[in-house]
């Protein structure tokens, strides 16, 4: 009889483990950052304008798109976009400059994730046209 008292007890034990045990996963969003550097140049100069992440923990890929005034900036011919990262076999950078006054930027980090604070990813190659007003020229992203 004490046998089955005590079978009977280490099976609500049993039963009642698990829910002593349970556990949940958070969901944070991540709080990767983006700066963009700001230039300076004068009508009909070229200027290269920097954009730099900040991973909260790592950065494998990213797809960026930065709208410029296409009135008074164009990408330089040839050498729009340049990839600061390098590349290797496995990684992918792609650029979309199809879009008028739009330049959409793609990677896939496999072998080179962004690691460190403030890296810089890739720089824009703009060229000031002749035609451009004095002032501030704001890119959006």
């Amino acid at each position: 009889m004490r046998w089955k008292k005590w079978i009977s007890t280490m099976l609500v034990a049993v039963m009642l483990l698990p829910f002593g045990t349970m556990g949940y996963a958070e969901s944070d969003t991540a709080s990767n950052s983006m700066r963009v550097s700001s230039e300076e140049g004068d009508p009909g100069e070229s200027v290269d304008v920097s954009v730099f992440l900040t991973p909260e923990d790592m950065i494998n890929q990213y797809d960026i798109s930065i709208g410029f005034d296409a009135a008074s900036l164009e990408l330089v011919p040839g050498n729009e976009v340049t990839n600061e990262l390098g590349a290797s076999q496995n990684d992918t950078f792609d650029k979309d400059i199809s879009i008028t006054g739009v330049a959409n930027v793609r990677a896939n980090l496999v072998d080179n994730p962004v690691f460190d604070e403030d890296a810089k990813v890739f720089t824009l190659h703009f060229k000031i046209k002749d035609s451009a007003e004095p002032g501030d020229l704001d890119l959006t992203v």
